[in-house]
């Protein structure tokens, strides 16, 4: 018996040693299944097991190892564009089209240009001044030429003036003086006479003439000595207010006629034909309305029209190149150099516009009538109820 359990014990032991009876081929251990022999199917170890990379919002669980997948994907979670940034997921950034363009509410008194989706601002609040300029009042003659300058006559003795230029606040900026005193049986006239970038003084007798053209950082950039004729004696000179190119003619007030033209720019003296060339060269044509419907005054490039009052002088406003209406109001101004408008519906309270017709300031000023005072400046003039001037000032 123990001789038997013996045998039994090595011929165990020898099918062991010898396993299958051949060698195995291993296939490697997958997620799913371990290590295994392609001839016999002998397993060896553990399964590995998926190596799962968490769902993303394109794409549902994913083995690395073996790409096999589970459930869904999560779906983007889209936060909607704004102005500064596009349509953007918020779990994984992807983002879709564009940002939104800026849609800016125009300023006003209170408050800078403002973005109505993202709260941005851009600029300032648009700047408006009312002033009297009462510190003219004084004088014999005045003028207010710009924003930033006025000129005031005063005569001292009889014949003996005194010019004092201004800022609106009523800060003396230069003092000008011209004595025209009678010489024995000689008489002496003057005139002082402003454009919108130089300003002219003038005096002589029946005789003879001085003419000086002045800038206004009050230079002296030409002095014409001239036969009167008749000026000083009824007729006086004048300057030409367009500005074309700098150049400019001085006439004579009553007869029209040119006593000499000049650039503003160079401060030479040139012909009328250079000055009429230059005229003609600079020269804006308006459209040709029917004259039963507008009459035409300028260009409004803030509105891409023109400034136009109607045949009856009832209404004013603003139309296109083919008459058709941009708005029209019971009295309206032309726009300033930054590019705001005083209208009026009632006549009486006027409300500051920008070029779109936005109301930037409702009823900030009363009066019977307004125009911009200058050429492309930002100065209005306002004729109050008592008759008084006002000078609204916007920026």
């Amino acid at each position: 018996m123990k001789k038997k359990t013996i045998i039994l014990l090595t011929i165990l032991a020898t099918v062991l040693l010898i396993g299958c009876g051949h060698e195995h081929e291993w296939e490697e251990a997958t997620c799913d299944k371990p290590k295994t022999c392609k001839t016999c199917g002998e397993t060896e170890g553990e399964a590995l097991g998926h190596d799962i990379i968490e769902a993303t919002c394109e794409e549902p669980m994913t083995c690395r190892r073996c790409g096999k997948k589970k459930g869904q994907a999560l779906g983007h979670d889209w936060e909607e564009a704004t102005c500064e940034a596009p349509k953007t997921c918020k779990r994984c950034g992807k983002t879709e089209g564009e940002p939104l363009e800026h849609d800016f509410a125009p300023a006003t008194l209170d408050e800078p240009k403002t973005c109505r989706y993202c709260g941005l601002t851009e600029g300032e609040p648009v700047s408006l001044e009312i002033k009297r300029a009462d510190f003219l009042k004084g004088a014999g003659w005045s003028w207010v030429i710009n924003e930033n300058l006025c000129v005031a006559e005063y005569e001292n003795p009889k014949n003996y003036w005194t010019y004092n230029f201004f800022d609106l606040d009523g800060h003396l900026l230069h003092e000008q003086e011209l004595d025209c005193r009678v010489s024995k049986s000689t008489y002496k006239g003057h005139k002082i006479t402003v454009a919108d970038d130089c300003y002219l003084m003038a005096w002589g007798d029946t005789k003879n003439s001085t003419i000086c053209i002045y800038d206004y950082d009050f230079h002296l950039i030409l002095q014409k000595e001239v036969k009167s004729g008749k000026l000083f004696s009824g007729q006086f000179p004048d300057i030409e207010d367009g500005n074309a190119d700098g150049c400019k003619m001085v006439f004579n007030d009553t007869t029209r006629e040119a006593i000499f033209c000049f650039n503003v720019n160079t401060g030479r003296e040139i012909s009328e034909d250079e000055y009429w060339n230059a005229v003609d060269a600079n020269m804006e044509m308006t459209p040709d309305y029917p004259a039963d419907k507008y009459i035409c005054y300028n260009r409004e490039d803030a509105v891409d029209g023109y400034f136009v009052g109607t045949a009856d002088e009832s209404a004013w406003g603003y139309v296109d190149e083919n008459g058709n209406e941009i708005a029209m109001y019971k009295d309206a101004t032309a726009y300033s150099a930054s590019g705001y408008a005083l209208v009026t519906k009632d006549g009486h309270s006027y409300d500051l516009i920008d070029c779109e017709q936005n109301v930037v300031g409702a009823g900030v000023v009363t009066g019977k009538s307004a125009f911009l005072a200058g050429d492309g400046g930002n100065l209005f003039k306002v004729l109050a109820d008592d008759s008084s001037t006002l000078y609204v000032i916007v920026r």
